[in-house]
């Protein structure tokens, strides 16, 4: 734009000599909309229904593909919790466990002996149930 203004042409070709194919092809028919004199013209030739980006386009794509992987991510952050969770309630097993042994009690320790199974149950059937890698 400068060096068209300043009327110095040898510049201007250099320019144009240097744009890519698909910014060329929306140069030229941004020309042809005379935008020295005519102010209804777009304001660049980016603004021109013939251009069009190979990058853009790429961008696109790979913000596509980079949404996918990062729902993918979240699920398996999701299945990790779960295992983690169950890994937690897998040692609250053990403890109750190893509390039921200081019991002098016959009737505590085998309640304790009773729930440790059930939860362990419980535990084994989650761990059996999450998805497997």
């Amino acid at each position: 734009m400068n060096a068209r203004s300043l009327g110095n042409e040898e510049l201007v070709q250099f320019y144009e000599r240097r744009f890519l194919d698909e910014y060329k092809v929306a140069f030229e028919a941004w020309i042809k909309t005379d935008p020295f004199k005519n102010s209804q013209a777009p304001l660049g030739p980016i603004f021109m229904p013939e251009y069009h980006s190979s990058k853009l386009e790429e961008a696109d794509k790979l913000k596509s593909e980079a949404s996918s992987k990062f729902n993918q991510a979240t699920k398996a952050r999701a299945t990790a919790d779960d295992y983690i969770r169950n890994t937690v309630f897998l040692a609250t097993v053990l403890v109750l466990l190893a509390i039921s042994q200081r019991f002098e009690i016959k009737s505590i320790r085998t309640g304790l002996i009773i729930l440790s199974c059930v939860m362990l149950s419980f535990g084994i059937l989650t761990l059996i149930m999450l998805p497997q890698f």
